[in-house]
């Protein structure tokens, strides 16, 4: 299998081009599409950008990728953020390679726990609280702990490793569920105050694409699951995406395609409000109490 711009030995077929890539050509490729995603946010001089970095295969190469394209910049700065849930066996291993790798870029880290702010961590929720969605209680408590300490950071945007498939996963997944509002503020049509509006440089990238440009990188990354990640109604819907993909290639690309045309359509009935601040906590929210306020209120009482 020959590269078909260079005639060298392919290391990816593109199924949704059509393309046979290199390693050369297939990096070129991807970093194309992520210098496009960074010029359509507009990311002026003096931004501080905060990296939320897990340590796996998508924030690695999120910050790897952000830490070249704005080396030349010197008026851009960037801090990388790893939040510690507090799952054993699994995120001690993603945070030694987060720190390998802020090492190696030479980037600011900063590291915050969920045992140190919420005062559990999730393997002790899950053993308090049974029955509740792991994943997506562990996604709510992680969303609101970044963009307190990145605004705690003086940041202006929040990068995440975000690829296609999770974007993808996430709209139909909001579909199959009827939340049409929810998927309305999918892209957000104004900066609300205290809410950090959001990079995601690797969300024209298929998740096989990001695998594979972390390998020809050599970056250090886990390859351990989450063991709560069986819990996620996302795992079937990944499932039947891929399915899709694999029957009829660039499904994915469609799917998001689509659903921002649509988008501007949804913004108009869906009209975004102003957010309260938390009366507890003093996060942006829907209401008097922030969804992760309301969240640790049930597991306290379950405790007790």
């Amino acid at each position: 299998m020959r590269c078909d711009r260079c005639g060298r030995d392919a290391v990816l077929f593109q199924r949704y081009s059509g393309m046979h890539l290199c390693s050369k050509h297939f990096k070129e490729d991807a970093e194309r599409k992520i210098r496009r995603k960074i010029r359509k946010s507009r990311i002026g001089k003096g931004e501080k950008i905060a990296l939320a970095l897990s340590g796996g295969k998508d924030s690695s190469v999120a910050a790897y990728v952000l830490k070249n394209v704005f080396r030349d910049w010197k008026d851009i700065d960037l801090i990388a953020i790893t939040i510690d849930e507090g799952i054993e066996g699994y995120r001690d291993e993603m945070i030694d390679g987060a720190k390998l790798l802020t090492k190696k870029l030479h980037i600011d880290h900063r590291i915050e726990s969920f045992e140190d702010n919420f005062d559990y961590t999730i393997d002790e929720i899950a053993c308090i609280k049974r029955d509740l969605g792991i994943c997506s209680f562990c996604g709510v408590l992680r969303r609101k702990l970044l963009n307190a300490v990145a605004r705690e950071e003086g940041a202006t945007l929040l990068a995440t490793g975000h690829n296609l498939d999770d974007e993808a996963q996430t709209v139909l997944m909001n579909i199959l569920r009827g939340d049409v509002e929810r998927l309305a503020r999918f892209v957000p049509s104004k900066v609300q105050p205290g809410l950090i509006p959001r990079l995601k440089p690797l969300s024209e990238i298929p998740e096989n694409e990001v695998i594979l440009y972390a390998n020809l990188e050599k970056l250090p990354i886990p390859h351990e699951s989450c063991p709560y990640v069986h819990e996620a109604m996302r795992r079937d819907i990944r499932g039947m995406l891929n399915d899709l993909e694999e029957r009829h290639p660039g499904t994915k690309h469609s799917l998001m395609g689509a659903f921002y045309k649509i988008n501007e359509s949804l913004k108009e009935k869906y009209v975004q409000g102003e957010l309260n601040r938390c009366e507890r906590c003093g996060e942006p929210c829907i209401g008097n109490l922030c969804q992760s306020c309301k969240l640790l209120d049930k597991i306290k009482r379950e405790k007790d």
